[in-house]
């Protein structure tokens, strides 16, 4: 993964990144995978609240009305007040209810809008800073008061009894938008003056705690769900408390975090505010989370990628590629003494035990079976994510109906359920879509209609091939949909009217060899067979632009809807991996994508509707159609899902993928997959979806040698080492300088934190663990780390704005690498 942290800073920039800012400000780079750029901030231009606009225009001149004209406008600027959505959050770190060692960690929270901190103002002084009115705040569990009975200690209420004035109980002086009615619903926290003094950022140090950041979002599950990659971040300022030194191992120390407002409370975050005689301060919570600090070594993002594996690890540890195939694993059966047995007995037990290892070790999985007749029996499957290679089958017919796809290998007496399994989920999901099916419908019943009308036409003693303009129209010629109505269908066509006056069918002339010849100029009162000059006609390129132009609509509909069949998003999981046992928890298993089975996939859905041997006769005829445009339309998908380049136009690239069942999916939904060649070029993405809380599917187009799973980089995290020390980043662009935000090599640690507690070193206290930022302070953290820069560098640093501190902070992403298994074609009679 790239450790390439590129930091683009907006000076203070009041504008969105990539839009127009005021000062002007860089535009948004375009990132390639695994490099991000951090922005001071995103401010909107107005803040939350209302406006009032007031215009007075004066006329002035002999005869004119002295009065000026006026007009008044309000405005409200909706934001968030009282309450987030809880799409708001995408995520945090460290995860909700985790365990690990986290005593060096500041927590934060990536928020998905990337101008949520800074939607509403403070003060004036705040608004000149650029103060978020958001803070992040971490407490012990016993630093709140009440609510025992929530995990996050928090107390539901409604606005009007939150703000509702109490002696002992300091609230925030807030005026209520005229969005946010009275009996709105609030979560509420109340700390102890003491604690809040302790912990509260200072107003000077709330812009160092909030950032923007753009990352690249093609790696990413359901990028399209990802907008621009703008998303903001909302740092802690304490670090969480940890067990007692001395403690035994597996002892915990529990945390509680709090996004909280501090609109209203401008007046408090000073280091010595004035309570008014309250002993605890009363605080709006938009957000909670909570997990554990451990003495020991828990389960990090490091030791949950390393367990992915663990199984699958040589004696001498390195990997084993071969371990990691989607497929179920023999179990070697007890040896128990046996019968004398007849060779011929003998010779059968060992080719049947060969066929199951064999059928194992191809994916295959062997499920109960009932056959129509009701006999129960077994039978093997296998879904379209293989553990090797499979050769397509060559000049497979199209599948009708289910038995169709049926296989049977009667040297064993058992059924391959493969296909036909293909075809039944592609039918019950075809199915199961109203609009797909009314799509279909409409395409097929256009095209009855185009070859009757024009059937009708040939037959009328008032039209000549010559008119064939006049009677269809004209458009744009596409070959594809041309193969539609080629020589099979008007064969059968003419079939059915010359047998109904019981006359043989003529010979079905061939035509010009060449589209763009000029159409054979037959006169249809000349000849009996209408199928003979409808062929004729067919050929005239006019016809064929009208059929064309009244079809397209629907065959686009249509191949959409497939190539996202193709790219497996509507199949049900269970038809992609048969039993639970081929992909065990907190496991990574490859596979390729087998076309037979797709082929089948697509079959099944196109083989709704058909009721009749004149639609039977049409499916089988656009089938190769629909075929080919819904795998356009899917590389078309793909092309712009792709991650780290453009997908191959070869129909024949081989596509492959991942399934990951882990913690990791659920604890870092924005997980970040890339793959590689042997040479170092990515491989593209093609698929990136959580289809389960806590599996992840990826599809690549290519074969992938190395493939890396790596925290996602818009919520890498902040710390120190395990020595509470700081590896200082390059602060300064320049020619033989290290890349912006690479470790500057030879550059002593930067300690923050004692982590025995003994020392405050760039903390407050040795009690309460929090930073002392004080931007304002020559004894302040970020004046301190500035001279430490400025001495690394060898020149003198400017002074640091919120994404510099953050690049500073930032500890590197965990990042596994696994080589993928090689690809090891499938014998040929399989």
């Amino acid at each position: 993964m790239t450790d390439a942290l590129t930091r683009v800073v907006g000076a203070q920039a009041s504008g969105r990144p990539g839009g127009p800012p005021d000062p002007p400000g860089p535009p948004v780079p375009v990132l390639p995978p695994g490099d991000m750029a951090l922005y001071d901030n995103d401010v909107p231009p107005l803040a939350g609240g209302e406006y009032h606009l007031q215009v007075r225009h004066t006329i002035q001149g002999a005869g004119l009305p002295s009065a000026p004209f006026a007009a008044d406008q309000e405005i409200v600027v909706v934001a968030p007040q009282v309450a987030l959505d809880p799409g708001a959050v995408q995520s945090t770190f460290p995860p909700d209810t985790a365990s690990g060692t986290f005593a060096d960690v500041l927590p934060h929270v990536v928020l998905t809008d990337p101008q949520l901190p800074w939607e509403r103002a403070l003060t004036d002084a705040a608004a000149v800073h650029r103060a978020p009115w958001l803070a992040l705040l971490v407490f012990a569990a016993g630093e709140l008061q009440g609510a025992t009975n929530s995990p996050t200690r928090v107390t539901s209420t409604t606005v009007e009894v939150f703000l509702r004035p109490e002696v002992a109980v300091r609230k925030p002086t807030i005026t209520l938008e005229a969005d946010v009615a009275p009996t709105a619903p609030c979560t509420v926290i109340q700390v102890s003056t003491e604690t809040f003094r302790a912990v509260i950022p200072r107003l000077s140090e709330l812009p160092f705690l909030a950032h923007c950041r753009h990352v690249h979002v093609g790696d990413k599950p359901d990028p399209g769900s990802a907008t621009s990659g703008l998303v903001s971040v909302v740092v802690a300022n304490r670090f969480p408390a940890a067990p007692p030194a001395g403690s035994r191992p597996g002892s915990v120390a529990s945390s509680i975090v709090h996004l909280v407002s501090l609109e209203g409370l401008d007046d408090l975050l000073v280091e010595t505010p004035d309570f008014r005689g309250a002993t605890s301060v009363a605080l709006l919570s938009l957000a909670a989370f909570t997990f554990s600090t451990q003495a020991e070594s828990g389960t990090d993002f490091r030791d949950l990628v390393a367990g992915l594996v663990a199984d699958e690890t040589r004696r001498d540890g390195s990997q084993n590629p071969e371990a990691l195939r989607l497929r179920l694993r023999p179990r070697p059966a007890p040896v128990t003494p046996l019968a004398p047995a007849s060779a011929a007995g003998a010779g059968a037990s060992a080719a049947a035990g060969a066929e199951v290892l064999r059928r194992l070790e191809q994916g295959f999985v062997p499920l109960e079976y009932r056959t129509r007749s009701g006999e129960a029996t077994v039978g093997w499957y296998r879904g379209p994510l293989t553990p090797i290679p499979t050769t397509p089958i060559a000049g497979a017919p199209a599948f009708a109906t289910v038995d169709a796809a049926l296989a049977y290998a009667p040297a064993f007496g058992v059924f391959d359920l493969s296909l036909a399994g293909a075809f039944a989920t592609g039918r019950a999901l075809a199915i199961s879509d109203r609009l797909f099916g009314q799509a279909l419908l409409d395409l097929r019943r256009r095209l009855h209609e185009t070859a009757d009308a024009l059937l009708n036409k040939l037959v009328s003693d008032h039209f000549a091939a010559t008119r064939i303009g006049e009677a269809v129209g004209a458009g744009s010629v596409n070959d594809e949909l041309l193969a539609v109505l080629d020589h099979r269908l008007l064969a059968d066509i003419g079939t059915v009217s010359t047998a109904a006056a019981g006359t043989p069918t003529p010979p079905i002339p061939s035509g010009p060899a060449d589209r763009n010849d000029p159409p054979t100029n037959v006169d249809p009162r000349t000849h009996a067979d209408p199928t003979t000059t409808l062929a004729a006609i067919l050929e005239d390129p006019r016809a064929q632009s009208a059929i064309l132009a009244g079809a397209e609509d629907d065959l686009v509909i249509v191949a959409r809807w497939l190539s996202s069949l193709l790219l497996l998003g509507p199949v049900p999981f269970p038809s992609l991996v048969a039993a639970e046992a081929m992909l065990p928890v907190e496991s990574l298993r490859f596979f390729w994508l087998d076309r037979s089975w797709l082929t089948a996939l697509v079959d099944g859905a196109l083989s709704i509707g058909v009721d009749s041997s004149r639609t039977g006769r049409y499916a089988a005829l656009t089938r190769d159609l629909l075929h080919d445009r819904a795998w356009q339309a899917a590389r078309r998908q793909r092309d712009g899902l792709a991650a780290g380049g453009r997908t191959p136009a070869d129909d024949d690239t081989s596509i492959t993928g991942l399934l990951l069942r882990s913690a990791l999916v659920s604890g870092w939904p924005t997980l970040q997959v890339h793959a590689t060649t042997s040479t170092g070029q990515p491989v593209p993405l093609l698929r990136s979806s959580r289809v389960a809380p806590t599996v992840l599917l990826c599809l690549f187009g290519g074969v992938p040698h190395e493939i890396e799973v790596a925290q996602p980089t818009e919520g890498l995290r902040f710390g120190t080492d395990d020595s509470g020390a700081l590896a200082l980043r390059n602060p300064v662009a320049g020619v033989g300088r290290p890349a912006l935000g690479a470790p500057l090599p030879g550059a002593a640690p930067f300690d923050v934190i004692d982590l025995s507690g003994h020392q405050a070193r760039q903390l407050r206290d040795t009690t309460h663990r929090v930073l002392n930022l004080a931007p304002d302070s020559p004894d302040g953290m970020l004046t301190t780390l500035t001279a430490r820069l400025s001495a690394a560098v060898g020149s003198t640093v400017p002074a640091l704005g919120p994404a510099d501190l953050a690049v500073q902070l930032l500890a590197s992403p965990d990042a596994v690498t696994f080589r993928a298994p090689p690809a090891r074609q499938e014998p040929p009679d399989a």
